[in-house]
């Protein structure tokens, strides 16, 4: 016949392993949390940045597009330049749709 010290012990072992578990358990799930708040915020900021890229370049073509600017304009050829470098970051790769 087991004693009682014994079966005290193997309780208070099974509870103690228990609450063990469960902290691990929400451990584990703050750190998916948190990666996952991480992931979403840089997605946002990728979208955005390519958002604002694409603005610019809408911009910048626009005002080539419509303005009496002379192509001997000092700001005739930064705007060009500018408008070439955003279609090399991809400004124009997006099909002129907004990633959502």
């Amino acid at each position: 016949m087991p004693n009682n010290t014994s079966m005290l012990l193997k309780a208070a072992t099974a509870q103690y392993n228990t609450e063990y578990l469960k902290r691990l358990q929400k451990m584990i799930d703050a750190i998916y949390t948190k990666k996952e708040g991480a992931n979403a915020r840089n997605n946002k900021l990728k979208k955005q940045k390519a958002l604002n890229y694409q603005m610019e370049s809408d911009r910048i073509n626009g005002i080539l597009a419509n303005s009496l600017l002379s192509q001997t304009h000092p700001n005739y050829t930064r705007l060009k330049n500018r408008a070439k470098e955003l279609e090399e970051l991809g400004a124009l790769a997006f099909n002129r749709k907004i990633p959502e």
